[in-house]
């Protein structure tokens, strides 16, 4: 399954660019958040964060980057506004996702805190998955290889906006 997530999300790549890609890859997380149990509240195409969600009593912040992983030198560098955007204050949490494309598709899931202590240095993916919540990371992934399986045909007409309104209102791919 993970080789046919990476050909999928290659061919997306080639079709769409890297723009479009990176958005339609956070509505994504954002059905893929959705299969355990949160509520997505916002989406934002620009501006940080780029997901609002809703699990049990917390309010969550997402800031989500896709990977091409090009290389194995491939080099990721978190921004000061990636980082505040998802500041976790009261009953308010923050995650840093990132998708690395190569096979294994996978995502890494850090918490805003762990995020905060790699800001303005430049992070090899395997320091990322060294830093990753290895437990939801792997949930996630799973559940995302599931909706790139179950829609690999219409995916290339799921628009970003099509994806994003479709989760706001709580229609989970």
């Amino acid at each position: 399954m993970n080789q046919e997530t990476e050909v999928i999300l290659t061919a997306l790549r080639q079709r769409t660019g890297d723009a479009e890609f990176g958005y339609r890859m956070q509505a994504l997380f954002a059905h893929t958040i959705m299969r355990l149990g949160w509520r997505i509240l916002a989406i934002n195409a620009k501006g940080h964060p780029d997901i609002n969600a809703q699990a049990a009593d917390e309010e969550v912040l997402i800031q989500v980057k896709s990977n091409a992983h090009r290389s194995a030198s491939s080099i990721l560098e978190l921004s000061f506004d990636d980082v505040e955007g998802i500041r976790a204050i009261g009953r308010r949490t923050g995650w840093f996702a990132l998708l690395d494309c190569a096979a294994p598709v996978q995502w890494f899931v850090i918490d805003s805190q762990r995020a905060k202590s790699l800001l303005g240095r430049p992070l090899h993916l395997a320091t990322l998955k060294a830093n990753c919540d290895a437990e939801i990371s792997a949930t996630c992934s799973r559940h995302f290889h599931e909706i790139i399986s179950n829609n690999r045909v219409r995916l290339p007409t799921l628009s970003f906006h099509v994806l994003s309104r479709r989760a706001l209102i709580g229609d989970g791919l």
